[in-house]
């Protein structure tokens, strides 16, 4: 009887050991198949963030080439500086997401739009332009709310001209009604006009890139009348337009950065010369009119290359100015 039971203990403890044996395996097996789909998830969404950023391009890429009355890009800028100021405010990374996105489609509704109106500032509207010129919010926002990924996107183009006192178009929000990033757009877009929006008899874009040397008049005079005017405009509006702590940061950034263009030289420098953290000095396109290289853009490793490319394709000439 006790060797009965001695046989069936024994029998029962190498059957538990076979059985955890089994687990194990399976458990094994269901771990690498759970890795190999997160492998596979990850790949689709690098391929589809890759889509995503394609498009984006693509469509910055007609923004920019509406930008007739700019010294520099403009929706580059405003991505850029919305970017850096959701940063500086810590809003976190799809804040700064957003706005970057945000910031280069912001006028993608004005694709289209005359030249008479690209060419006037808005207080020099009559009514009728006015009205078609507030439109473009409403487009931008119906452009881009046809595809799901740009939802948040298109809701913070159809607010960037929204203003902290309900003054601003096209809904006439008031403060917490207005979308953080929004908020960010309208204060860098507002900056960027002010500053270095202007009246040009003819697009440079039909000049030759060979012969394309003139310096733009604001560059030349770094913070001058129309930089102080502009910090002056947004101070005074602060609390009233503008989220205040929002302009108090981006006032901070641009005296920072003003400080750090002051302490620079201007230099042309064959491009296979170019370093990191040289800045574009001024706007190169295209014969088309594609702008390749924008005015304030920092060259990185990525974008040395490319440019270099440019140059040996014959669209981008073999000295260009920087500031180091």
């Amino acid at each position: 009887m006790e060797e009965n039971h001695n046989f069936k203990k024994e029998f029962d403890e190498n059957e538990l050991t076979t059985i955890n044996q089994q687990l194990n395996v399976q458990l094994k097996e269901r771990q690498e198949k759970i890795q190999e789909l997160e492998i596979l998830i990850d790949t689709i969404s690098t391929k589809f963030a890759d889509s995503i950023f394609r498009f984006v391009d693509v469509l910055s890429a007609i923004v920019t080439f509406q930008e007739k009355y700019y010294e520099t890009s403009h929706s580059r800028f405003v991505s850029k500086y919305s970017a850096r100021l959701a940063k500086e405010l810590d809003l976190g990374e799809e804040a700064i997401l957003n706005c970057q996105v945000a910031g280069l489609l912001h006028d993608i509704g004005k694709v289209g739009f005359k030249d008479s109106i690209m060419i006037k500032f808005p207080q020099e509207f009559n009514e009728k332009e006015r009205m078609y010129y507030n439109t473009h919010c409403e487009l931008g926002r119906d452009i881009l709310k046809r595809f799901s990924e740009f939802e948040i996107i298109a809701e913070i183009i159809y607010q960037h001209h929204e203003y902290l006192d309900g003054s601003g178009f096209p809904q006439g929000l008031r403060d917490k009604q207005i979308h953080p990033e929004a908020k960010i757009i309208s204060i860098v877009n507002t900056f960027h006009n002010l500053v270095y929006k202007v009246r040009k008899e003819v697009d440079p874009r039909t000049i030759s890139l060979v012969t394309q040397t003139t310096l733009p008049p604001s560059k030349a005079d770094i913070g001058g009348t129309r930089f102080l005017s502009a910090m002056k405009f947004l101070h005074e509006r602060a609390g009233v337009h503008f989220e205040k702590r929002f302009v108090e940061a981006f006032i901070q950034i641009m005296e920072e950065e003003r400080k750090m263009m002051g302490q620079k030289v201007i230099s042309r420098v064959p491009v296979h010369k170019l370093q990191s953290g040289m800045i574009i000095y001024q706007n190169y396109y295209t014969p088309s009119g594609l702008l390749i290289a924008s005015s304030g853009d920092v060259i990185d490793e990525d974008s040395k290359r490319a440019l270099i490319r440019f140059a040996e394709f014959g669209v981008l000439p073999s000295n260009i100015l920087v500031l180091k």
